[in-house]
């Protein structure tokens, strides 16, 4: 094997293009996130293999994952990427320059919502520091905040799993076509909807919905399930039936909203494997966060 701080800076090197064909699945689009030719790229992970002496990747025609070995591996690559942009980090704050790049996983919602105010906080205090976001879904988000792929994810409280910031309460609300018999109500009880024609919301939101059906003995009468809130939204626009979904979610013009009579929420919060050892850009983001999650709350 190589050593000298020569070889010790390639290694570094090998590792980022490692990583990035890893998230990316391909040499090419590697290459073109890392500005270099595709057989640059080949030839770092080659060479990184043989320095290591064991093969990291699985090659085929319909992309490219990570063997057993290389599994193994991959976490504490990160590991080592992460702690070389805390050093990068900290030299740089010694100096007077904030730099940093930022990982945040994220769901729709939280995308769409509270995201952009989020990171545009942030970016007023800290210009140079890099914000990256990764979309998912619930259980991508924790995978991708245990094996090191996002430094911050959004997450549904309680979760025991990481250390937490939480952000904001969010309402279930009903939501009706325009016209609907319900529309002018203040509050809408389980039983009024019961006959109605039910969107069922998936991707997590049903863990919520059903077991307040159960609890209130009542049997929603679903027509469809559906994982996306813009096919909800779209369907309910359309009269196809009517819907139970967070108050966050965007709700065009055609559509009505009206509070449960029984309070239904959603808990959101800001994750990282561990506060310890956050970087410090991503310890500034849960900061700047919770600043922005309080002024949400007062004027929402």
């Amino acid at each position: 094997m190589h050593s000298g701080k020569e070889a010790f800076l390639l290694t570094l090197l090998q590792l980022e293009i490692l990583k990035t064909v890893v998230e990316t699945g391909s040499f090419t689009k590697a290459g073109e996130v890392l500005s270099l030719s595709q057989s640059a790229v080949s030839h770092a992970i080659a060479s990184l293999e043989e320095e290591l002496e064991i093969s990291l990747l699985h090659r085929s025609r319909t992309g490219v994952t990570l063997t057993y070995a290389g599994e193994q591996l991959i976490i504490n690559i990160r590991a080592v990427l992460n702690h070389t942009r805390q050093i990068e980090y900290k030299a740089a704050k010694i100096i007077g320059h904030e730099i940093g790049k930022i990982r945040v996983g994220s769901f729709l919602t939280a995308s769409t919502e509270l995201f952009p105010g989020m990171v545009k906080q942030f970016k007023s205090i800290y210009p140079k520091i890099e914000v990256e976001l990764f979309e998912g879904g619930y259980d991508d988000i924790t995978e991708w905040i245990s094996s090191g792929v996002v430094d911050i994810g959004f997450v549904i409280l309680p979760n025991k799993s990481f250390d937490i910031v939480s952000v904001i309460s969010d309402e279930y609300v009903v939501i009706l076509p325009q016209g609907h018999p319900l529309e002018d109500r203040d509050t809408i009880e389980l039983i009024d909807i019961a006959n109605e024609p039910f969107i069922m919301p998936l991707a997590g939101c049903e863990f919520y919905i059903e077991p307040l059906f159960s609890k209130y003995k009542v049997r929603p009468n679903i027509q469809f399930k559906i994982e996306h809130t813009a096919t909800i939204i779209a369907l309910v626009n359309a009269g196809m039936g009517i819907s139970i979904v967070p108050s966050l979610s965007f709700k065009p013009p055609g559509i009505v909203s009206v509070k449960l009579k029984t309070l239904l929420q959603r808990n959101i919060g800001l994750a990282v494997s561990s506060f310890k050892l956050s970087s410090p850009a991503t310890k500034a983001f849960l900061a700047q966060a919770k600043i922005w999650s309080s002024k949400y709350l007062l004027y929402n």
